[in-house]
């Protein structure tokens, strides 16, 4: 995986091309709406919730109380690695039409994940299949827990900052986990209120707003 990211940021460094990443989950495609509904299913929903309404109080799957138990774990840490999942899950409204707007103004350089390794076939196909561009796939290495993906991908944000510049994801702890150092920006989807950070992160509610704020920020940027 190392081998990855060097090779990815010589490249960029050879074209002189300065780009954005994008995230995958619940930042391209909806799949807490896809393990909500299942976990449902099979695991039980006491409070009587909407699947929608679930994931608006809890967010993520590890926020629901009484789905932590070893049963769920277990059936979690299967899907994880399951490509036939990662081809099935939803895409979240405007995410294609968004990136690829995004595309016109700075280019999108790399797909940065903390998916495992075990999944880039089915991610690939999934990207493929809805239309994102075909670029480079940086997903978790086997040393590194699920627990400390942000902290992952925030190391990996800093080596390549000078010329992967920013980075579109969902997760404020992504945020937390950043270098005091890290120069680029965070576009956080889906999230609306101020992050107290030394970097750079712009809260956007929805794709629309992800589109304006990168095409503001970025207009006239690519190749240098």
């Amino acid at each position: 995986m190392l081998s990855d990211i060097t090779s990815l940021h010589s490249s960029l460094k050879q074209s002189g091309t300065r780009g954005i990443a994008l995230d995958i989950d619940e930042t391209l495609s909806h799949t807490v709406l896809y393990w909500f509904s299942r976990m449902q299913t099979l695991f039980g929903n006491p409070e009587d919730l909407s699947v929608e309404d679930m994931i608006r109080k809890y967010r993520y799957s590890y926020h629901v109380p009484y789905w932590q138990t070893p049963e769920v774990d277990e059936w979690i840490a299967v899907q994880l690695h399951s490509n036939q999942v990662q081809e099935e899950l939803p895409v979240i409204k405007g995410a294609t039409e968004g990136v690829n707007k995004i595309n016109e103004t700075i280019p999108v350089v790399a797909y940065l994940t903390a998916r495992p390794d075990s999944v880039q076939d089915g991610t690939r196909t999934w990207l493929t299949m809805h239309g994102f561009p075909e670029v480079p796939l940086i997903t978790r290495p086997p040393y590194v827990v699920p627990q400390q993906g942000n902290t992952w991908k925030a190391a990996v944000l800093s080596h390549i900052q000078d010329h992967v510049v920013g980075i579109i994801d969902d997760n404020p702890g992504l945020v937390e986990k950043l270098d005091e150092a890290y120069t680029g920006t965070v576009f956080l989807y889906d999230y609306s209120d101020t992050v107290n950070s030394s970097a750079e992160v712009i809260s956007c509610k929805n794709w629309d707003a992800v589109v304006d704020a990168v095409i503001s920020k970025y207009s006239g940027s690519g190749k240098t």
